[in-house]
């Protein structure tokens, strides 16, 4: 055995969650996603009040055809389902077992459907008409995956064909559009780019705001001088998040943020010991880790 590979090991023995992995479609088992998840607040207002209160000049609409990209376990359809009357709700989510997941929690409404697709996928082939449509966090993902799929500049022109398509075809006269995206200059995203650049440094480019954000604001600014819509994109600086231990803080980067990725790669005891050494610049004597995000909100009408 290597060195590299016995302190793989010796690093695996001694923290025994490295040895979750999961693969690309099935991304974070749910429950466990549910542990990890920590609550992301700006200014004392969650993402999700931030979510909700965007949605009072819908309150009192009816019969709204409304779509969820990216579901996960159901944050942002707990409060869409318990704040606005809804003809029908679509769930769109790549994960199988996030879809069961919802599911299992949504089961009673009968307005709820629940469509296991990659979001842009989803996008692409729909053909139905939208009172409002978000993503909390989410979307990202799924360009990434198309790019590592079919390639840069083919995977980008798909993107920005899709996008158009949804505000062309699929959003109604007067919806709405609401998305979050992770700034990925925060403290704590930048540290995490610089992982996915070991094996992707194409796409994952330290000390720059993502591809995906970048296409997307280019799309709106081309749909905005069309006169299609109207659009606004806040930046919003997140209250520091507080994790118990080092050791919490490890996790939580690893196995949820960078989705287990690396943890039966080659790279996993550099992304370890890189990661360690960068929280270790957030502990507190107490041994708290205090790290603090940041991100961006797109609010779109449709014209």
């Amino acid at each position: 055995m290597d060195s590299n590979s016995q302190n793989i090991k010796d690093l695996t023995e001694k923290h025994p969650w490295l040895k979750i992995t999961t693969k690309v479609e099935n991304y974070v088992n749910p429950n466990y996603y549910d542990k990890l998840l920590k609550e992301y607040s700006f200014s004392g207002k969650t993402d999700l009040e931030i979510f909700k209160a965007d949605l009072q000049d819908f309150s009192l609409k009816k019969d709204l055809n409304v779509l969820e990209l990216g579901c996960g376990t159901g944050r942002g359809t707990e409060v869409i389902l318990g704040n606005l009357d809804m003809h029908k709700l679509t769930l769109v989510d790549l994960s199988k077992d996030m879809i069961e997941k919802t599911k299992e929690r949504f089961g009673k409404y009968r307005n709820v459907e629940y469509v296991q697709s990659d979001t842009l996928n989803y996008l692409k082939n729909t053909n139905d008409k939208f009172d409002l449509a978000f993503s909390l966090w989410s979307y990202s993902h799924s360009v990434y995956q198309l790019i590592e799929r079919v390639g840069l500049e083919k995977g980008l022109q798909e993107v920005r064909k899709i996008i158009t398509k949804l505000f062309n075809e699929n959003m109604k006269n007067g919806s709405r559009f609401f998305l979050i995206h992770s700034d990925w200059l925060s403290d704590e995203q930048k540290i995490l780019i610089k992982q996915w650049g070991r094996e992707v440094p194409n796409l994952y480019k330290y000390g720059k705001q993502g591809i995906s954000k970048l296409t997307l604001d280019s799309v709106f600014e081309d749909l905005s001088k069309k006169r299609l819509i109207n659009y606004t994109i806040t930046h919003y600086q997140g209250d520091p998040i507080e994790y118990g231990s080092l050791e919490e803080a490890l996790e939580t980067f690893i196995n949820f943020h960078l989705e287990s990725y690396f943890n039966d790669t080659k790279y996993i005891y550099d992304v370890f010991s890189d990661l360690r050494d960068y929280l270790l610049k957030f502990q507190d004597k107490d041994g708290k880790v205090q790290v603090r995000p940041a991100c961006f909100i797109y609010r779109c009408t449709k014209l």
